[in-house]
């Protein structure tokens, strides 16, 4: 669905053309003019229930745009299950606002910023007593997800400049040991499941449907399919399940491990409902040499991505980040949904390509956050280009 602004604009106004909206597309002028968080009538039509959500985006997007009267508000609906809205500001052909750009002008240097940590999600790992398991709320998760420290011993062939894993610092664990493992995986697992989450501190404000287990993901401190015991922790995490109530697993990798026969065959523990997230950062060497700083060349990714996803649904995750404050390069991003064109045109089964940026101090100060509106037009680039279901997280 392609939404259409210009129309309800009216004469003399532009409109910046919004692909691929969620739910709808919506543009009228406010009825009154001043500060844009008493308008709601401009999109109370579709949010509703939404509203606080809706009003504190609108407000602050408003103030810092000194919204005057011949600007107006487009909007769209990005994510319903996590409430928040995308909003951009259409402005007469003579009065544009200086942050409203289309893509294919130059588009300024972003703010070097920290993400605001006022968010509930991605804070930073919880291992609430264990030595192996940690939960985390998880935008891309939807909620809480427990994770699984498949390499406490933080190997990893990447080197990611926004890692929040320190490997200058000795890691306090240097295998990981699975029966301890599935011990704490239970354990942790009752202790949601039986409502007192709510009750530890860190945790006392949040909404009860973030508290509800969306998913046990295979990840940590490095690469997991390059530990020596992956097998045996996936079996493992399996067999938890069987005995419980069932829950998603998802595997989280740089898909440089995906040939490996072990790894081939401990993938066939996965159900259908289970999911596999796997790294793409980048679409050249080169960029990836500046952002992952990888042990293995690009092409052995894309081949990896390629003979799983030709058997299985893969979800694409990829980080992008600001570098001294500079937004990756627009042919940069080109050639990144080039490439998941070239892999969906030649058999994989892309279900989502999951765009988001550091949400979580790393090791490196060099790199920081990037604003909603950057990763929003990643995006667009990569559905437009690529032709392949995409979300900003």
């Amino acid at each position: 669905m392609l939404g259409h602004c210009a129309d309800a604009l009216g004469p003399g106004k532009k409109s910046v053309r919004i692909h691929n909206p969620i739910l709808t597309c919506f543009a009228r002028p406010p009825s009154n003019r001043g500060d844009f968080a008493n308008k709601g009538e401009v999109f109370g039509n579709i949010c509703k229930s939404w509203s606080l959500t809706g009003f504190a985006a609108a407000d602050r997007l408003g103030r810092s745009a000194k919204i005057a009267n011949d600007w107006t508000i487009v909007g769209w609906l990005l994510k319903p299950d996590l409430r928040y809205l995308y909003f951009e500001i259409v402005a007469s052909e003579n009065h544009q606002p200086p942050f409203v750009t289309a893509l294919h002008k130059k588009r300024p240097a972003v703010s070097f910023h920290a993400p605001s940590r006022e968010t509930a999600f991605d804070r930073p790992r919880d291992f609430l007593g264990n030595r192996f398991v940690y939960a985390v709320i998880s935008s891309r998760a939807g909620g809480l997800s427990l994770g699984v420290n498949v390499n406490p011993d933080k190997r990893c062939n990447f080197d990611c400049a926004y890692c929040e894993v320190d490997r200058r610092v000795p890691a306090r664990e240097s295998i990981l040991e699975v029966d301890v493992m599935a011990q704490e995986l239970r354990k942790t697992i009752a202790f949601i499941r039986s409502g007192r989450l709510v009750a530890h501190p860190a945790y006392r404000t949040l909404p009860k449907e973030l508290l509800q287990l969306r998913q046990v993901a295979m990840s940590g401190d490095g690469e997991p399919t390059l530990a020596a015991n992956f097998i045996a922790a996936l079996q493992a995490v399996v067999r938890v399940r069987a005995l419980g109530d069932f829950f998603k697993i998802v595997l989280i990798t740089n898909g440089t491990g995906l040939d490996q026969p072990d790894v081939l065959r401990g993938l066939d523990y996965l159900t259908k409902s289970d999911e596999l997230w796997i790294k793409l950062d980048g679409g050249t060497q080169s960029f990836l040499e500046k952002v992952n700083h990888p042990g293995v060349p690009l092409e052995k990714i894309l081949e990896n991505i390629l003979l799983v996803g030709r058997q299985r649904s893969v979800v694409i995750q990829s980080l992008f980040a600001a570098l001294h404050g500079e937004e990756p390069p627009f042919d940069e991003i080109r050639e990144f949904a080039l490439r998941l064109k070239e892999l969906k045109a030649a058999g994989a089964q892309i279900s989502l390509v999951q765009i988001y940026s550091a949400a979580r101090p790393g090791s490196q100060s060099d790199w920081g956050h990037l604003p909603l509106r950057v990763l929003s037009q990643i995006a667009q680039t990569v559905r437009q280009l690529a032709g392949v279901k995409t979300e900003v997280f």
